[in-house]
């Protein structure tokens, strides 16, 4: 069955609580972001994506039952409504994170009546009394889950004729390669004296700049020129990714975030100058887990093969195909 490598658990340290798959994934979903590409799409998936999905809900028989795999915020279920404003179609949607859909309060009660959100839900605890679905989808979330159970689960999700549609993350993407390189921006900010580590230990010499006395101090401490030319000498080095690296905005807004609590700092409040840096590497560890995690369950055509041989040594017959956009490689679009 398809083996895949396992994105590396988070070591516990003071300032880098262990965080699991789902946690990363629940603090994202808080942020409420609609989607798991936001970098990419400003709101809900468009171009080919969109194209793809809206001609898929479309083609579905009104009154259809839809199971949404990995759902995060629901941006399919968004398109679905949107693209069928008068129909009868009811998702619902599963995540094994926490989510807040926060959209969903907007909606007039008969859309609402049309989504259900069972966040915490594993997708390999369905079975049949779940089902039957008229629709399963899938937008950058069922090749997250464990393959051979699904495998043996899905047949029994199925109503007589329904529909699959998964898109999920091609190993050779445009998306899994910024995000690789945004996971060593990330490695590069995070490690041990790195620019995080060092930023937190600027604080109490910005503090000291603050005032006449403190600045008097910070002349004659070696140490404290240290700091600083180490602090300057990563700030450097930062700026230098950015400009020769791919996907560098990261750099950016840390050096960004940085700066606002040095100002604190300068100003006498060096605890929410603090708070606020840990605040940020609480937020790069859990990107940095979030792109373990996609980075592990893109899937090669190998893999897709062998999903779909498996599926159909069940009764499930599916196609693949590469989804682009234009000459970007988006995923794998995996259908029937």
């Amino acid at each position: 069955m398809v083996s895949r490598p396992k994105p590396q658990g988070t070591q516990a340290t003071p300032g880098n609580p262990s965080m699991d798959g789902a946690n990363a994934w629940s603090t994202y979903w808080a942020s409420g972001a609609l989607h798991s590409c936001a970098g990419s799409f400003a709101k809900n998936y468009d171009g080919v994506i969109g194209q793809t999905w809206a001609e898929f809900f479309r083609a579905l028989p009104n009154g259809s039952q839809v199971l949404d795999i990995a759902s995060g915020n629901g941006p399919l279920v968004q398109l679905m409504l949107a693209t069928t404003p008068e129909a009868q179609t009811h998702c619902t949607c599963i995540d094994l994170a926490s989510v807040s859909p926060r959209w969903i309060s907007e909606l007039l009660p008969e859309q609402q009546a049309r989504v259900t959100f069972r966040p915490r839900t594993a997708m390999e605890q369905l079975d049949a009394g779940d089902g039957p679905f008229h629709g399963v989808i899938s937008q950058f979330g069922v090749e997250y889950g464990k393959w051979p159970t699904m495998i043996q689960r899905l047949p029994r999700l199925l109503h007589p004729n329904a529909r699959i549609q998964f898109i999920c993350h091609a190993t050779d993407s445009t998306i899994v390669a910024a995000g690789n390189a945004e996971g060593m921006h990330l490695e590069w900010l995070l490690k041990p004296a790195g620019l995080l580590e060092t930023a937190k230990a600027m604080v109490p010499l910005m503090a000291l700049a603050g005032t006449d006395a403190g600045r008097a101090v910070l002349g004659n401490n070696r140490a404290a020129n240290d700091t600083r030319s180490r602090y300057d000498s990563l700030l450097s080095e930062a700026n230098h990714r950015v400009l020769h690296l791919p996907v560098g905005d990261v750099l950016s807004e840390v050096d960004q975030h940085c700066a606002k609590a040095f100002q604190l700092a300068v100003v006498g409040d060096s605890t929410q100058a603090i708070a606020q840096i840990n605040q940020l590497e609480a937020q790069l560890y859990a990107s940095r887990e979030r792109l373990a995690q996609l980075s592990a369950a893109a899937l090669s055509e190998e893999q897709v093969t062998e999903i779909i041989g498996s599926l159909t040594s069940q009764g499930v017959y599916l196609s693949y195909q590469r989804l682009y956009d234009q000459e970007r490689l988006l995923g794998w679009r995996i259908r029937n």
